[in-house]
């Protein structure tokens, strides 16, 4: 329901003796041990068994204070997501942990979160993948992603099924990074690029975002030559049908983070590759021959 959405008190005999039982909200018992990939924000008291796959600190400010906090992703036999550690628990890359009394929250996804009573055991990790195996991300469908809330490093493999109205040649406010719109004032504007793909993998779509990096290796050109290419067709519809043409029904390998909110499943992308496409005629045959065998 959105904020043109008018909702009025009604009186109907119908719904009143409605039974529709008792709505349970559904969350961990408190110490149960987790998958990565079950983790959804709001779960408090988790633990898991994981191998910390990269750290990094950052500076911040608490109640006018500085505060140092670390985060970077941790990874499982099930997948991966991203950390918070509010204390310095002395955690390093490649190693492996049973950790007690986490919580998680949302950001990008399920972010797990380490506060002062998080407790960490370092165990050998023989049943964890090693820190090799994630160098080429953890594949996932886009149900999975969008059941789990998104990912903080995720590999989707699918069809491009259109391309969005606000790809190609876009303008955005210096100060805040905003795309501007028709109509807005472009006094403080510079120019990107960016494409926005309708992105489906059989069992699910979402919105994808190739950033300025991937679009140019899309189009084979950089900023500078979109800007002049536009100038000489005299608008950027030019420009998008090169998009439209590159990419649409064209099968792509993407990898980057994941976010599910109420407008659906985004998928940002990091890195943007063809995969092979299908033979349809070869796989028909195949098919064919397997029934009648």
């Amino acid at each position: 329901m959105g904020d043109r959405c008018v909702v009025k008190p009604i009186q109907d005999k119908e719904l009143a003796n409605l039974d529709i039982g008792v709505v349970k909200r559904t969350m961990n018992q408190p110490g149960e041990e987790l998958d990565l990939v079950n983790l959804k924000p709001g779960m408090s008291n988790v633990s898991v068994k994981l191998r910390i796959l990269d750290v990094e600190t950052r500076k911040i400010t608490v109640k006018g204070e500085p505060k140092t906090i670390f985060g970077g992703n941790a990874g499982d036999k099930s997948g991966t997501c991203r950390f918070t550690s509010w204390e310095d628990h002395n955690l390093v890359a490649g190693k492996a942990y049973n950790v007690e009394n986490a919580y998680v929250k949302e950001f990008n996804g399920p972010d797990l979160q380490f506060g002062e009573y998080t407790k960490f055991t370092e165990i050998d990790g023989e049943e964890l993948p090693a820190l090799e195996d994630y160098a080429d991300g953890v594949q996932y469908t886009l149900a999975q992603l969008d059941e789990r809330n998104g990912a903080s490093d995720a590999v989707v493999e699918g069809h491009v099924l259109t391309v969005r109205e606000g790809s190609g040649l876009i303008f955005r406010d210096k100060d805040t990074n905003r795309p501007l719109r028709n109509g807005d004032d472009r006094k403080n504007a510079v120019p990107d690029l960016r494409i926005r793909l309708i992105f489906d993998d059989g069992s699910g779509s979402c919105t994808a975002y190739l950033n300025r990096e991937i679009t140019e290796k899309v189009l084979g050109r950089d900023l500078d030559s979109c800007l002049e290419f536009v100038k000489e067709n005299f608008g950027s519809e030019a420009l998008m049908e090169e998009i439209e043409d590159a990419l649409v029904l064209k099968p792509l390998r993407l990898r980057g983070f994941a976010r599910s909110d109420e407008y659906g499943l985004s998928f940002f992308a990091r890195s943007c590759d063809p995969t092979a496409e299908i033979d349809v005629p070869n796989v028909a045959r195949q098919f064919l021959a397997a029934l009648e065998g």
